[in-house]
């Protein structure tokens, strides 16, 4: 499994909170960190501007 600080790995049911703090603007990519989930298409872009 990955383990990183920006990472949270949930069970079935339950919930957590990752916090990030962006500039003016910012290009963030995710995806799920279970192994396989990632190639099956888990993952996604975010794209953030202040206004």
């Amino acid at each position: 499994m990955y383990d990183h600080a920006n990472s949270v790995l949930l069970k079935p049911g339950q919930t957590a909170r990752v916090t990030w703090t962006f500039g003016e603007k910012s290009e963030l990519g995710f995806a799920c960190n279970v192994p396989g989930h990632r190639a099956a298409g888990m993952v996604g872009d975010i794209t953030f501007a202040r206004p």
